[in-house]
């Protein structure tokens, strides 16, 4: 545009130049036309002046003393001025060149006629001024013809002016008028053009804030190019952020997600699905309390209520609900927007941390019932007996000392059965896996458990089995003794208790079946859990358990790449374990 503008100011300059030229030269030519005129004026009435004093020569012996020859002379002078005057007119200077020599002819003829006149010769007299007169006529002639001439150059030069005038004050209005109509269009192209570029620059600003695509960078190296260039970079570097901290908020553990102002979800991160088994889109939309338990829900809408109030709370608990139907613990911390008006919220899973609380409470429970009880029993044993009120011979000494012995077994049980723990924990058990004989399993077992089955008078059957499995045998005792104990444990006595097998696809199912009380169903899920066991009575001489053997036994079966569980109604119950089977192939 600026281009344009600058070809068109040079157009109307350089056409203003080339009439100022042509002007001066018209004003040249003409004050030079004017000058030509007036010589040939001076010639004219020269050439009269000298025809009238060369007459009144004729009574003037002393010509050479009169005027006349101051005439002639001037004559001579001007027809030098005009040829020099039209040196760059050839056929001019020619036309005056000829009425020299006219000129210079008549006055030849005027000396002969004085000198006809002096010497009397009349007839030579008057023939030389019939000469005289037709060379008079003739340079009058010419003379007339070259000044009508001269005049109309000079007119015609004259009329010229007057048009390159009216030329020029045309071209002065033309290009007055094309310029401002050219400043106005450059004006209203540029002022177009920046509202285009500035208007590209806030449709930016919007998609930026919309997170859409930004329209292409400007062209050129202005200011609003530039500054649409650094509005680019600064897009990316935001863009940047951005993605950096989606990637935060994508891989954390912890629930992110942000409420509206009537607590329903609008953004949340993946960790929804580890954590509740529901895609973020799943959730979005959806109330937060719908996802509480019946229990919860009066406090989390109280608790989102006062951090919508402005009252500032520390980080509070919930139990929200999982889509398999369980749940979840959650220390939730939130915040408050007035700006956005949504809360954002991190909820944090505390589900194993409120486990391991519990579990170090039954642990607890568990050290002062099954430890600390019966230190205290055999310590008042060990001082009734030092104090010598009991004997060692006598009835209740012996029955005294046998209930120390007792619990000094129970506890070296239970520290054995933690020991045993602490090696699954740590992930520290070594297996000798093998193929062994399920028979030799069952028998070994059997005969581990026979002489506590014959003192609670349980009968123990078993069939006969030729399937083989890939098991460390001497864990796989372990786990058999442990179903076979507490099956004898809690059978009424006179019942039986019966071990049999069976294949199942690739694995071996062995099953311990019991007739004793079942097993609710609440506890058929806890059973295998530490310190966890089935609240059913059973007789006071029977030695309690720790609650660790099931745990041990589902340890040591997963490590085989097995599975455990159990199947009761109201009446008995099935303890059942499946190991992979040994290829036959072998």
């Amino acid at each position: 545009m600026l281009s344009l503008t600058l070809l068109v100011q040079m157009a109307f300059i350089g056409s203003l130049a080339v009439m100022q030229k042509t002007a001066e030269k018209q004003i040249e030519d003409g004050l030079h036309g004017q000058l030509i005129v007036s010589h040939m004026t001076k010639v004219s009435n020269l050439w009269s002046k000298i025809a009238v004093e060369s007459v009144r020569v004729l009574s003037h012996p002393d010509f050479e003393e009169s005027s006349a020859s101051q005439y002639v002379k001037e004559i001579h002078e001007e027809f030098a001025t005009l040829i020099q005057l039209l040196e760059s007119s050839p056929s001019e200077q020619a036309s005056i060149k000829t009425l020299q020599n006219d000129t210079d002819e008549g006055l030849s003829i005027l000396g002969k006629a004085r000198d006809a006149w002096f010497y009397g010769q009349v007839k030579k007299y008057h023939g030389y001024l019939k000469d005289v007169g037709r060379v008079s006529d003739l340079c009058t002639e010419r003379s007339n013809k070259l000044l009508d001439q001269f005049t109309k150059t000079q007119q015609d030069n004259y009329r010229e002016q007057i048009q390159s005038r009216e030329h020029l004050s045309l071209l002065l209005f033309t290009g007055l008028l094309i310029n401002i109509s050219t400043a106005l269009i450059v004006a209203y192209l540029f002022t177009a053009s920046i509202a285009r570029r500035l208007e590209q620059i806030g449709k930016n600003s919007i998609r930026l804030a919309s997170g859409e695509q930004l329209l292409p960078a400007l062209p050129g190296s202005d200011e609003i190019a530039s500054l649409d260039k650094e509005f680019h970079a600064m897009a990316g570097a935001l863009k940047e952020a951005a993605r950096k901290e989606r990637a935060v908020v994508d891989n954390a553990l912890d629930l992110i997600c942000s409420l509206d102002a009537d607590c329903m979800f609008l953004m949340v991160n993946p960790a929804s699905q580890a954590i509740l088994g529901y895609e973020p889109k799943q959730l979005i939309g959806e109330f937060f309390v719908n996802f509480v338990i019946e229990e919860d829900r009066q406090r989390a809408s109280s608790s989102l209520q006062s951090l919508r109030d402005g009252i500032a709370i520390g980080p509070f608990e919930n139990t929200m609900l999982k889509s398999d139907g369980g749940t979840v613990n959650m220390l939730i911390s939130a915040h408050w927007s007035d700006d956005d008006k949504s809360m954002f919220c991190v909820m944090h899973d505390i589900t194993q941390r409120r486990e391991m609380e519990r579990m170090k409470q039954q642990f607890i429970a568990m050290i002062t019932h099954d430890l600390r009880s019966p230190l205290t029993a055999i310590g008042g044993t060990l001082q009734l007996l030092s104090a010598g009120i009991y004997s060692s011979d006598s009835d209740t000494g012996k029955e005294r000392i046998g209930e120390a012995t007792q619990n000094t077994e129970r506890m070296l049980k239970l520290i054995s059965d933690l020991l045993e723990m602490e090696k699954f924990d740590a992930t520290t058990l070594t297996l000798s896996i093998g193929d062994i004989s399920l028979s030799s399993v069952i028998y070994e077992s059997i005969g581990s458990v026979r002489s506590y089955a014959e003192q609670q008078n349980i009968e123990l059957k078993s069939s006969a089995t030729d399937i083989k499995v890939e098991a460390d045998k001497l864990r796989m005792v372990q786990v058999l003794v442990n179903l076979l104990t507490n099956a004898i444990k809690f059978s009424a006595p006179g019942s039986a208790v019966e071990v049999n097998c069976s294949e199942v696809e690739k694995f071996a199912r062995i099953r311990v079946i019991n007739r004793g009380k079942g097993i609710s169903p609440e506890e058929q899920e806890l059973i295998f859990e530490p310190f966890k066991q089935a609240k059913r009575k059973v007789s006071d001489t029977r030695l309690e358990g720790t609650g660790l053997g099931l745990a041990i036994c589902k340890s040591i079966v997963e490590a085989h790449h097995g599975k455990i569980g159990v199947v009761s109604g109201d009446t008995g119950s099935t303890f059942w374990v499946e190991i992979p089977i040994a290829d036959k192939s072998k």
